[in-house]
């Protein structure tokens, strides 16, 4: 009661709980395309009240997108609805109708989805010193956390989330496990992990999980001591999103953005042998996403080539199911 007392002495404009309506990693894009929206509706609604929507503002709204070349347009289109009942405005069977031609009209011809850069082999394997110094002048270790996001299957938003705290070492198993304090696939925060070990015969390759997150760990807790963040700028703060694809970029000598991590990651997955069900664990897939990566992968390859990769991927009987798979669990 003495809570409710001072929410209504407060006469809030935005309530505490508004913050938790998305997860921490879809809040930032959410938030940008309403942004859009609201500049949009109320360019093509000047002088007026931008709501309620009529069928009329949907077609407007759908044809700019559609002369810009929005590829997710719908997505858009969505949230101009959301905004709209969110204002407590009625959606009509009408508004229903022309949301769905809208809809059906932006997603016509569209083509390719556009999609985060992936990172050749070529250009994480190989170590030339002087981009990885001038990197390193943006972002501590800037090549050692894509590559941890890159077999963690993270997106930048979510690397930037972990501390050292966040990640538990078996010495003698050679397994490490990566713990979620939040994530938008565990919404009651039961807790969220995923284990990998090493599977290299001999010394620990370039891309065995175990020595990549090992080698990050140390490297971040000997400069800046334990619990600190993964991703620290030169001050040794948190670095930005901005400042990390920088110098991602950078360390690389490739385009990134914040997906390039994990979609590299996801292909190469797939192009080592790995089941869709262990890539789709691992990166925490709920919905088909994940097949457009084996699509894609899977396209360049012969559909009877099980070949794999003795760093990332299983043996070829596994790939296809014949064996159950170890997750290391």
């Amino acid at each position: 009661m003495s809570i409710a007392r001072r929410l209504r002495g407060a006469n809030l404009c935005k309530f505490p709980i508004e913050k938790d309506f998305n997860a921490s990693s879809s809040r930032d894009s959410k938030a940008s395309k309403r942004e859009t929206v609201k500049k949009l509706v109320m360019e093509l609604k000047e002088g007026q009240s931008p709501l309620p929507l009529t069928p009329r503002c949907l077609k407007a709204i759908s044809s700019v997108l559609k002369l810009a070349e929005y590829k997710a347009g719908s997505a858009y289109l969505a949230e101009a609805k959301l905004w709209h009942l969110e204002e407590g405005f009625e959606w009509s069977t009408v508004l229903e109708r022309m949301m769905k031609m809208c809809k059906r009209a932006l997603d016509r011809g569209r083509g390719p989805r556009k999609k985060a850069p992936e990172v050749p082999e070529t250009a994480w394997s190989k170590k030339v010193l002087a981009p990885l110094l001038k990197a390193q002048a943006m972002v501590r270790f800037a090549k050692e956390t894509f590559l941890f996001a890159m077999v963690w299957l993270l997106r930048e938003i979510e690397l930037a989330m972990f501390d050292t705290s966040d990640l538990r070492f078996d010495f003698q198993g050679k397994k490490v496990t990566l713990i979620w304090r939040e994530s938008k696939t565990d919404q009651s925060r039961e807790g969220c992990s995923r284990v990998l070990q090493c599977n290299c015969k001999g010394a620990c390759g370039e891309t065995c999980p175990f020595r990549i997150s090992l080698d990050l760990v140390s490297k971040v807790e000997k400069l800046n001591g334990t619990n600190s963040a993964l991703c620290l700028d030169k001050k040794l703060e948190k670095a930005s999103k901005g400042l990390v694809i920088k110098a991602w970029a950078t360390a690389l000598g490739t385009h990134v953005t914040g997906h390039s991590a994990r979609r590299t990651g996801a292909l190469r997955y797939v192009r080592s042998g790995w089941a869709i069900s262990q890539i789709a664990y691992l990166g925490r897939w709920k919905s088909n996403v994940v097949y457009s990566y084996a699509e894609e992968a899977l396209a360049e390859l012969a559909v009877n080539n099980f070949k794999v990769d003795s760093q990332w991927g299983r043996n070829a009987k596994e790939s296809v199911g014949e064996t159950s798979p170890d997750w290391g669990e």
